[in-house]
């Protein structure tokens, strides 16, 4: 009789591993979820404040004048932040940077909810753009404790918190400050006061994060060996041609460079300016530009900011990554960039449609575009940094992309302030130009890359990290298979005879043949593999 078809299955679901009803995650998630929840609480205090800013400003004597300086000096502040704390994350390390960033943020906001005028108000936001480095460094440990196939995806992840934080933020802050203008700010700094707290106390640094995943017990260490050697047997050809081993050495010295790759590393940060500058032209240009070729207002503006956000955080958690895997991060780049000239052309272009509702049409689908392009090309610098850095200066060269979008954040309002006094649509058609000048230099770096290395970080790298993904798999769902089926793995006598299993059940396979064809073909070997196993299961094969 064939066996039941549970026992059909070549691969199985590996059993989760649980403690009571609750799901055990292993140490790098928990840091993983740390990083996320400590970003998001910083970030959400930040954003509280952002919609009652003009009006506290005035409420302290201040003029508009005085508003403007204000966020400039925080913009410039911040460009320090991400210098200083870059260097420091490589000297000190990660968590204590971090630590010192939650606790900076906290304190600002307290000292500007108790400011008494506005010059009080204006040394509380240098101070908070002196220590605004969370993210920069929360960037560069990620990259530090995940596997580089791993981090852009993950990366992607704080830049969605921050939309998050964005997104809800300042509706919330709105609502608090009917209870008084300075109630957000308290909030807000008891907000990232939270967030350090969660970061003291459950954030682990990379180095304790090795320990615990780095050191095995030798019964565990003996486990995997052998299952190495089983996996082994059941593939009787070379898994890759030598071309394809070339390929994966290529990928794996891009992963951990020798030394940095200052050309790309220059490429990827004037690549960050220059997009970030053209991105710029959503907070310092939109409500201008609704209300004078629309005739919308405030509330429009509200929509059009939580729709941007909303969006932001779905291409950030679901598209980048996808993305990245097809076209590599650079590539990536690339294609975020197009989009981004797309939207802000077709912007400006909704400006000289006579039709009202079609020129709604035309700009809310521009603006569509001009979201996906400006999220893409958020997420890109840091991974793609982050790739081109060795590890003694991950930090420094990670908070490059922070450096250069801060400063495209005060250049790019500046431009486009003085050009909206010329013609509303003449920033967004500046910007699209912009958007078009970091595509050629996104792809320029993709060049470089493929020139330098032989290699792209799309294609052929992708399925050579594949390949040994699929392996590490395969020795962990078969070690799972084989210890919820009861054999005992630390007996040698069992481990021989499961080899003996192996090399029954897969014979060799010929060169034209494909994997497919060939388990196909070889499903009666495994019914007398079957047999063979119940066999010797009477011969302390299991541990029952």
């Amino acid at each position: 009789a064939p066996p039941p078809p549970a026992q059909q299955q070549l691969v199985r679901a590996r059993p989760t591993a649980m403690v009571g009803s609750f799901p055990v995650i292993s140490p790098k998630q928990k840091a993983l979820l740390c990083t996320y929840v400590s970003v998001l609480m910083d970030m959400a205090g930040s954003a509280l404040t952002v919609p009652i800013m003009p009006y506290y400003v005035n409420e302290l004597g201040g003029s508009p004048a005085i508003l403007g300086t204000m966020f400039a000096t925080f913009a410039v502040f911040q460009v320090l932040a991400s210098a200083w704390m870059g260097w420091a994350s490589d000297k000190l390390g990660r968590r204590p940077i971090l630590l010192i960033s939650l606790s900076g943020s906290g304190i600002g906001m307290i000292i500007s909810a108790l400011a008494p005028d506005y010059k009080l108000l204006f040394f509380a936001r240098a101070f908070l753009g002196f220590f605004s480095g969370s993210t920069s460094v929360a960037n560069a440990y990620v990259a530090e404790i995940v596997p580089p196939t791993e981090r852009a995806r993950l990366m992607a992840l704080i830049g969605a918190m921050a939309g998050l934080a964005f997104m809800f933020g300042p509706p919330i802050g709105s609502g608090l400050a009917e209870f008084g203008l300075r109630v957000p700010f308290y909030v807000g700094g008891f907000t990232s006061l939270l967030a350090f707290l969660v970061a003291y106390f459950y954030l682990l640094s990379p180095a304790e994060l090795d320990k615990l995943s780095v050191a095995p017990s030798p019964k565990e260490l003996w486990t995997k060996v052998k299952l190495e050697g089983i996996t082994k047997k059941i593939f009787k050809r070379p898994l890759a041609s030598q071309d394809e081993k070339n390929n994966a050495a290529s990928a794996a010295a891009a992963d951990k460079p020798v030394k940095t790759n200052w050309k790309a590393v220059g490429l990827i940060v004037v690549s960050s300016f220059i997009g970030q500058t053209s991105t710029s032209t959503l907070m310092t240009n939109a409500a201008l530009f609704i209300e004078s070729e629309l005739g919308w207002g405030q509330l429009e503006m509200g929509f059009i900011m939580m729709a941007t956000g909303g969006a932001g955080i779905f291409i950030q958690i679901f598209l980048f990554g996808p993305l990245s895997d097809r076209l590599g991060v650079l590539g990536t780049g690339v294609f975020g960039s197009i989009a981004l000239a797309i939207g802000q052309f077709g912007i400006a272009s909704s400006a000289a449609v006579e039709e009202h509702m079609t020129a709604v049409a035309v700009y809310i689908c521009s603006q569509g575009v001009f979201t996906l392009g400006m999220m893409l090309n958020g997420a890109v610098p840091s991974p793609s940094l982050a790739a081109f850095a060795e590890p003694e200066l991950l930090g420094r060269v990670v908070s490059l992309g922070a450096i250069a979008s801060a400063a495209g954040r005060i250049f790019g309002p500046i431009m486009f302030g003085a050009a909206f006094e010329i013609s509303p649509p003449l920033p967004y058609t500046i910007a699209g130009f912009l958007a078009i000048a970091a595509t050629f230099s996104w792809g320029l770096t993709c060049c470089l890359v493929k020139t330098e290395t032989g290699d792209t970080d799309s294609a052929a790298k992708v399925a050579a990290q594949t390949r040994a993904q699929a392996m590490e798999a395969l020795q962990e769902e078969l070690k799972a298979v084989l210890v919820t089926r009861g054999y005992n793995l630390e007996s040698k006598e069992s481990v021989k005879a499961l080899l003996l299993i192996i090399d029954h059940a897969f014979p060799e396979q010929s060169g034209q043949d494909n994997d497919e064809a060939t388990l196909l073909a070889t499903h009666s070997e495994l019914l007398r593999a079957q047999a063979f196993s119940r066999s010797l299961n009477n011969n302390n094969l299991t541990s029952n």
